[in-house]
Parts: structure tokens; C-alpha cells; sequence
């Protein structure tokens, strides 16, 4: 497997109290048959992973590893409220100081492994040249039943043999012409400290996981010869609230 990548970072040391980061890496994963990491791959998502089409020519299918991500940008900040001066000492201690943070997390799709099944495992299709492999404005070509996504005339499939159903050759589309939906998380943590006698503290924190509840699309169905081929069927979590306090003594 061969990386190459560009990994960049500003950050703001906690001061004045607030600190934050941002990083952007721009990455590239290639490998022949999906990369050192593919064994989680295999295991996790069984229909995922990159068997050679032409088992005496792997150079012919490299191309972007199972782990291959573009595009990937994270931020993270931390600010510590300020108390309140005036008033009760108890409102100071219920509403004052109060810690917020939060992630953002955005990434490019994956490479997409598009297959036409058939007696040689993990057969794909041809290309139809000069047709774009992904709706444009697949966020408008949504219903009750998901969203296309791959543009079906993009693609045809490849001869197969009478006899044992399997390609007569290695099809056309290679594994870096389409990439699956971008996704983007934010997720935020609201949390306080109490001292409730000498040496014991309560610590209580309210977490949103996906705060902005924003949906981030799973791949579509890669199977040429499935009647939903090209379409997204379903995304990821939606928001998650969690509440949780913890005693230091």
C-alpha cells in the first residue's frame, strides 16, 4: 500500500479561556487489493472489499485502498463561561463556569466498489463513456424510498459465459471513477464541575452527539444486478442526546 498525504494544523493554546484547533489532511491510499488495512474491511462489510478481477494481473485493479478518504477537516474548540460576580453565591455556583466544547468533524466520500456478481467473485461492469457515473443533483432525486445516487446508464455489464456465468473479461470501471456521499458531524459537550465538600467534587455533563441532527447519507447499493442498484436506502445516526455525572473523591 503507498500513502501519500498532506497534513496541515493551527491551534490556539487555552488562554483567556478558549482554545481551539483546526487540522485539514489531504490523503491518498493505493493499493492493489485494498491495503493493509483491508482485513477490517473484510471482516465489517463482507460486499466491501476488493478482490483482484484478474487474479494474474493485480497491477491492473490499483487504485484507491478500502481506507481511502481525500478530504478530511476536524475542528475542535473549548470555552470556559465566566461566573457571575453579582448576586447569591448560589447562582454563581448553578449558572456560573460552565465548560462548552465541541467537535466538527467533515470528510469526502470513499471510493465506490461498483460489481457486477457473477461465477468470478467481485466481477464489475463496463463504463458507458461520456456519462457522468453520478447524478449531479442526486439531493433532488430523493422519495420515500432513498435517493439515487449512480446513474444506472452509466453503466453495462460485461459478457458472461453460458457455461459458468462468469465475466469473459475484466470490466471497465476501476475504483477511483465514483465516491460515496461527504459526511459532517458536530458534536458538543456542555459540562460543570461542583464542589460539594473538601476533596469531593461532582462533575455533571450533557453531550449531543450530531447536534445539528444533519444527515449523512450511507453508500448506495453497488450491485449492478440488484433492482436497487445505485440508490441510498438509508444514512447515519441521528441526533443523540446523553446525560452523565461522575464524583472525584
Amino acid at each position: 500500500m503507498l500513502y501519500n498525504g498532506l497534513q496541515t494544523a493551527v491551534r490556539k493554546r487555552f488562554k483567556s479561556s478558549y482554545s481551539w484547533e483546526v487540522n485539514y489532511t489531504l490523503g491518498k491510499s493505493v493499493a492493489t487489493q485494498g491495503g493493509d488495512l483491508s482485513a477490517y474491511y473484510i471482516a465489517s462489510s463482507a460486499v466491501n472489499f476488493d478482490i483482484n478481477q484478474d487474479f494474474w494481473d493485480p497491477e491492473f485493479d490499483r487504485g484507491p485502498a478500502s481506507n481511502d478518504i481525500l478530504h478530511r477537516l476536524n475542528g475542535s474548540f473549548i470555552v470556559e463561561l465566566p461566573g457571575i460576580s453579582r448576586g447569591p453565591r448560589i447562582v454563581n455556583e448553578i449558572l456560573g463556569g460552565w465548560q462548552v466544547s465541541g467537535i466538527v468533524q467533515i470528510r469526502s466520500g470513499s471510493a465506490l466498489r461498483v460489481q457486477q456478481p457473477s461465477g468470478i467473485d467481485r466481477s464489475r461492469p463496463d463504463v458507458v463513456p461520456g456519462v457522468d457515473l453520478v447524478f449531479s443533483d442526486w439531493r433532488d432525486r430523493c422519495d420515500a424510498r432513498g435517493c439515487t445516487y449512480l446513474n444506472p446508464a452509466g453503466f453495462t455489464r460485461v459478457p458472461v459465459s453460458s457455461i459458468t456465468n462468469a465475466t469473459l473479461r475484466p470490466g471497465t470501471y476501476m475504483l477511483d471513477m465514483a465516491r460515496g456521499p461527504s459526511s459532517t458531524n458536530v458534536h458538543m459537550t456542555l459540562a460543570k464541575n461542583f464542589a460539594i465538600v473538601q476533596g469531593v467534587r461532582m462533575q455533571v455533563r450533557a453531550e449531543a452527539f450530531n447536534v445539528l441532527n444533519m444527515k449523512n447519507y450511507n453508500d448506495p447499493e453497488l450491485r449492478i444486478n440488484n433492482s436497487e442498484f445505485g440508490r441510498i436506502s438509508g444514512a447515519g445516526g441521528s441526533r443523540r442526546l446523553q446525560f452523565s455525572s461522575r464524583f472525584t473523591f
